[in-house]
């Protein structure tokens, strides 16, 4: 294994290359361009970022070609995350832009003509990129070649631009500066439109000004007589949009939005694109019929318990003796005793049943919607990219087609954002945007990310030195629930729930009151024991933003010492923790 990751002398220079250069000339030999294990081995020539020539084993190597030896990995396109908030600021709107109205200057009282509340579409998210290393190289090591970068959370948030995960300034980073407009039900601040009626009413408006305000222009450029057309930049910005010259992509979960969003394009001749599609599913054929593509983020939403489970679980353990004995554990209790569960409310088994199968009706909604015939691509919009490729793995776990899992992350979303084969393919001609795993990583969780072409430019990956090896110390287990305390003056306690499995890998559901925050937030971890040794990582959402959270710690068989390492995108600090296992409910009696 260590030849899949010998260190590259010329990988640190390339990253920090400016993009006015061509990238050095490789030949990445001995490489599989499918998963299975007797696909046979390809050599790709890669010059001035682009594939050259794809040839097969042992073809002659120019001279002048830096060489790559694959060692049989699986080569495929670089991922494409098409819609995602990273790197984009929220605009700064002025609500009132007009004069205020002097109540008492008249009998009749004009309104303010432009009450801008949730409108920014003239905003620029190329103008105010923030993508540093630590978010670009969190969707390099996830094997992202290029996301979008989009505003969000008003109602018309602005132009979205497409940038490489190279490090690069943000003008060398950026590949297109404009590509979708991005609209939502959604605005920040008080007063009007505060409702989703309003809010409707809000964008109608806007797109009734935009179409006057052009149609004045053109009289004026006539020489016609009228009034003079405002220099509005928001006004001036929707124009392409309600030309059908550019797409608009608008954020919504629910059929409900989706159809509402639809009747807004017919009305006003707009072409649009759902984003976020948690319900897409159900309108199907609608999105087909009108040739509306979806950006999947995949939020199904807190996961329901399968009621029958259980049942599942005990049709397929073969182990006897383990149910026997824990049918011996549950004849121990006292009899006079009465069992927590004969006193615990317990919801209605068609309840829990139906809440199951639509949760599991959004999760598949993919491949019904692929299945349709609906343009299709997986993104992270608020999340990362290791969440959204975990998802995509479940999909392909529960019957979404590899192939169509691909697309979806690769050349689906290169069509959508309009790139062509220069991104999500490996051809000659297409981009060298490409990456070499050990495995498929949508279908095989232990999958490896080795190297990572962006525009022609490598990066280098090597498995995580602090990623702890071998199996817990004897007897020790961390499973249960933990009373957690944290160092510092603002902290609260929190508590958590552990499950470690026999080979040390850990999960980990902490409800935590974080400061500044009324509502506790519950945050999912993953990580392992090895020893006595305990890590655990994850992601906490705050409002727009997000942390990373990591807890590294000594485990004993009653208590967990160690520290907390939070890091976000400006700051990022460390406490120390203890927990403690809570005490047992026969304990309390």
């Amino acid at each position: 294994m260590q030849l899949l990751f010998r260190s590259c002398a010329v990988a640190a220079l390339a990253c920090g290359a400016s993009a006015l250069q061509n990238p050095q000339a490789w030949a990445v030999k001995d490489v599989r361009l499918e998963a299975r294990d007797d696909a046979p081995r390809k050599t790709l020539f890669l010059r001035d970022g682009h594939v050259d020539e794809v040839l097969e084993a042992g073809a002659q190597i120019p001279d002048g070609l830096r060489v790559l030896d694959g060692h049989g990995m699986l080569a495929l396109p670089a991922f494409v995350d098409a819609y995602s908030f990273a790197g984009c600021p929220p605009p700064a709107i002025v609500a009132q832009q007009d004069l205020p109205v002097d109540a008492g200057s008249d009998l009749y009282i004009d309104m303010r003509a432009a009450d801008r509340k949730g409108i920014a579409p003239a905003y620029r998210a190329a103008e105010h990129l923030a993508l540093d290393e630590e978010m670009r190289g969190r969707w390099r090591s996830s094997g992202f070649s290029h996301l979008l970068s989009a505003p969000h959370g008003e109602l018309l948030a602005g132009m979205s631009a497409l940038a490489c995960t190279r490090t690069l300034a943000s003008r060398d980073a950026i590949v297109r500066p404009v590509v979708f407009d991005h609209a939502s039900f959604e605005c920040d601040g008080p007063g009007y439109p505060g409702t989703l009626m309003g809010a409707f009413a809000q964008l109608r408006q806007f797109f009734m000004d935009a179409r006057w305000a052009a149609e004045l222009g053109k009289r004026a450029e006539a020489g016609e007589s009228g009034p003079r057309p405002p220099f509005d930049l928001d006004l001036q910005a929707i124009l392409p949009a309600l030309g059908k010259q550019r797409r608009v992509v608008c954020e919504a979960e629910t059929a409900a939005d989706i159809e509402r969003w639809i009747r807004l394009s017919d009305e006003f001749g707009f072409q649009i694109a759902i984003a976020g599609g948690r319900e897409a599913w159900k309108l199907a054929a609608l999105l087909a019929q009108h040739k509306i593509p979806v950006l999947l983020t995949l939020e199904w939403g807190d996961e329901p318990e399968d009621p029958h489970a259980k049942e599942k679980e005990k049709e397929k353990d073969k182990d006897k003796d383990k149910q026997k004995d824990e049918d011996s554990k549950a004849e121990k209790q006292p009899e006079d005793k009465p069992k927590a569960e004969e006193w615990t409310y317990s919801v209605p088994l068609r309840v829990r049943e139906e809440r199951r199968r639509l949760w599991e009706a959004d999760r598949d909604g993919a491949q019904r919607l692929a299945q349709a015939g609906v343009e299709i691509a997986f993104v992270t919009g608020k999340s990362n990219p290791k969440d959204l490729l975990e998802r995509v793995r479940t999909l392909v776990e529960k019957g979404l087609p590899l192939a169509q899992a691909r697309a979806a992350l690769t050349n689906s979303a290169s069509e959508l954002l309009g790139s062509g084969k220069r991104l999500g393919s490996i051809e000659s001609g297409a981009g060298a945007n490409l990456a070499l795993w050990t495995a498929d990583p949508l279908s095989d969780k232990e999958a490896r990310l080795g190297w990572l072409f962006v525009e022609g430019w490598v990066h280098e990956f090597e498995h995580d030195s602090k990623e702890l090896q071998g199996k817990p110390a004897e007897g020790l287990d961390a499973s249960g629930k933990w009373n957690f305390t944290f160092e510092g003056p603002r902290a609260q306690p929190g508590t958590g729930e552990l499950v470690m499995k026999e080979d040390g890998s850990l999960s980990a559901t902490l409800h935590l009151h974080l400061p500044g925050e009324e509502a506790e937030q519950q945050v999912e971890l993953t990580g392992k024991v090895a020893g006595r040794k305990l890590h655990l990582e994850g992601r906490i959402a705050l409002g727009k933003f997000e942390l990373a959270l990591s807890l590294d710690g000594t485990l004993e068989a009653e208590k967990i010492e160690g520290t907390a390492h939070w890091k976000g995108s400006e700051n990022e600090d460390s406490a120390a923790f203890h927990a403690v296992r809570a005490p047992k409910r026969e304990e309390l009696r």
